[in-house]
């Protein structure tokens, strides 16, 4: 998170609270279970691609840093999941 947004959140959930205290529970329940299946999602994403991700520890072992082709020799070529992805591509290669 960046400083300004991490210092608009602290001036902000600092301020007095214009919600009860029901509603209050109500919201850390709700960001609770979110937090919960993000970090359910993530383990299941870290599981099935254990494979890739020990091949990815292992390179930059032995290379302390890689760049996208080795990323591509070891795992593959990524489908773009956006059309952001190609017009990254584009301004990489401008």
């Amino acid at each position: 998170m960046s400083r300004s947004a991490r210092d608009f959140f602290v001036r902000k959930f600092s301020e007095q609270r214009e919600f009860s205290e029901h509603t209050a529970r109500v919201i850390d329940e709700e960001v609770q279970k979110f937090m919960v299946q993000a970090n359910t999602t993530a383990i299941e994403m870290l599981t099935q691609n254990r494979v890739q991700l020990d091949a990815i520890a292992k390179a930059l072992l032995d290379n302390e840093a890689i760049d996208e082709r080795d990323m591509e020799q070891i795992i593959g070529t990524r489908p773009a999941s956006n059309s952001n992805d190609s017009v990254l591509k584009k301004s990489d290669e401008a």
